[in-house]
C-alpha cells in the first residue's frame, strides 16, 4: 500500500514538473513574441 502511494506520488510530481516546464517554455515564447511586437 505504501509503495503504491510512493509510486503515485513520484508520478504526480514528475507530471507537475513537466507541466511547469511546458508552461515556462510557453511563457518564454509568448514573451519573445510580445518583445518583437513592442519593437
Amino acid at each position: 500500500m505504501k509503495l503504491i502511494g510512493k509510486v503515485n506520488y513520484i508520478k504526480t510530481k514528475n507530471f507537475l514538473i513537466k507541466n511547469t516546464k511546458k508552461k515556462q517554455r510557453k511563457e518564454k515564447v509568448d514573451m519573445k513574441k510580445a518583445d518583437i511586437k513592442n519593437r
